[in-house]
């Protein structure tokens, strides 16, 4: 029983609670009391001391799940004893702002999403990159409550800025922060990779084919060879030939009142840019 003293003994005392010991597959939801207050009978050096300084009390989770796991609960006279033992035992605590402390819990998820790395990225003349940029992990497992895990569908990098570039690019690139702080992420960076090689200006000339022809007479194109126009790296300059190529000109689409067609390409090597045709336009005649 609480020892019955008078109201001049009687200070308010506000505590902050930590929550400890949560279990791994657990995190405390955000809905959980962060303080409390109790009326403390005390002398007066005391209650100038706990009315300068916010004592902390600690309140292990685990200890007190109940059979669902989905919270834990304190009852009054546990929480009572709990705080006389944090606080100081010799002295007496009644009224305290709770009749038990009922400690929410959300179930731990998880979720892999993709990782966008965010570039600003300029070449030095002449230089380019060589095929896609190569990060790792491409992936980022994520730790949460699944109603904020549902929420987050990519994880981007902070903003990576380099000029003039000239060589290939190996660099850790640190991820964006979550908003959330019950959403924990497996890695904090990746790694991005670039090739970059010196790039040159090649022309081959290729064969145009005909598709959707009239089954009757025949058609000749003029011209019927065309120059494709495109950059590659040095490294594969002698290796891109004109039979990597394929340019079609499409009778169904032909310009019947001038008599002609737009040749298009259809196939080229995936390591070339900028390919472009030097002929914008195919003239046809037809022959009964």
């Amino acid at each position: 029983m609480l020892t019955k003293f008078s109201r001049k003994d009687i200070s308010e005392v506000k505590a902050n609670i930590e929550y400890v010991n949560v279990p791994t597959d657990k995190l405390l939801a955000n809905d959980n009391l962060s303080t409390l207050t109790f009326d403390l009978q005390s002398n007066k050096f005391e209650a100038i001391y706990y009315g300068t300084k916010t004592p902390i009390i600690r309140v292990d989770v685990g200890a007190y799940l109940v059979s669902s796991k989905k919270k834990a609960i304190v009852d009054k006279a546990t929480l009572e004893l709990l705080i006389l033992n944090q606080v100081n035992k010799n002295l007496t605590i009644r009224n305290i702002s709770v009749n038990e402390l009922e400690i929410n819990l959300d179930d731990i998820e998880t979720k892999k999403v993709p990782v966008k790395p965010i570039t600003s990225i300029t070449f030095k003349n002449g230089f380019d990159g060589v095929g896609a940029a190569k990060i790792n992990p491409d992936s980022i497992l994520l730790k949460g409550p699944l109603k904020l895990l549902d929420s987050i569908s990519e994880i981007s990098t902070i903003k990576f800025n380099r000029d003039n570039i000239d060589k290939s690019l190996r660099v850790k690139i640190p991820l964006n922060p979550l908003i959330s702080n019950d959403v924990f992420m497996e890695e904090t960076s990746i790694t991005y990779a670039l090739k970059v090689e010196e790039f040159s200006q090649k022309i081959v000339t290729v064969p145009v084919k005909l598709i959707n022809a009239p089954q009757s007479g025949s058609i000749k194109l003029i011209p019927n060879r065309v120059e494709v126009d495109f950059t590659v790296s040095l490294s594969l300059f002698n290796e891109i030939r004109a039979e990597d190529f394929k340019v079609i000109c499409d009778y169904a689409k032909r310009n019947s009142e001038e008599n002609f067609m737009i040749p298009e390409i259809v196939t080229f090597p995936k390591e070339i840019k900028d390919a472009e045709l030097t002929t914008k336009k195919i003239d046809f005649l037809i022959f009964k």
